[in-house]
């Protein structure tokens, strides 16, 4: 197995709420706060969670998380959804070291608007988008299964992609989030 090429994750919305990233790795990882310079975070329109876009003279501080094994980073992975991209990105830590981390930067900038807050997020949010998370945690252990025995593979008629995905979308349909 190849070394990877990060220290960690860089995250900056919703995964910084230690109640969410404990749900979804069954356990609290070790994490550092971070600055990452030349992006910025942003509300989504209709959604609860922001998205990371590049942008000159900005920054963003997250959370760097490290330690992941790599089927925690699976499940973040299929947690962040296909509307966001993994980057490379090297961040700056609260104790002054530079990191290598991989972020999640958002796809269509068209749909940012306004800031973003964790604490806007956790007032406004939280409660319905715990149960949302709940419920994917539910789809994704099934998936982690599927692959560590061996089956779940478009191959043999599983079906894996998407299929975490619905919690998200039944989460969404109901209008859980509120607009901002």
């Amino acid at each position: 197995m190849a070394a990877r090429a990060h220290e960690g994750l860089f995250v900056y919305g919703t995964l910084t709420d230690s109640d969410i990233v404990r749900i979804l790795l069954d356990r609290d990882p070790t994490t550092e706060t971070a600055t990452l310079t030349g992006y910025r975070r942003y509300g989504l329109r209709g959604r609860a969670y922001p998205g990371l876009v590049p942008e000159s003279g900005a920054s963003c501080t997250g959370t760097l998380i490290t330690g992941l094994s790599e089927i925690e980073e699976f499940i973040l992975d299929e947690y962040e959804d296909t509307d966001y991209y993994r980057k490379d990105v090297e961040v700056t830590t609260a104790s002054g070291r530079t990191a290598v981390a991989v972020a999640y930067v958002w796809k269509e900038e068209g749909e940012c608007e306004g800031e973003w807050t964790l604490e806007d997020f956790q007032a406004r949010d939280k409660p319905p988008y715990v149960a949302m998370v709940h419920e994917f945690k539910k789809e994704i252990d099934e998936v982690v299964r599927k692959r560590l025995e061996g089956s779940g593979t478009e191959q043999d008629g599983g079906d894996d992609e998407g299929s975490v995905h619905r919690a998200q979308k039944s989460y969404l349909e109901k209008g859980a989030v509120q607009s901002t």
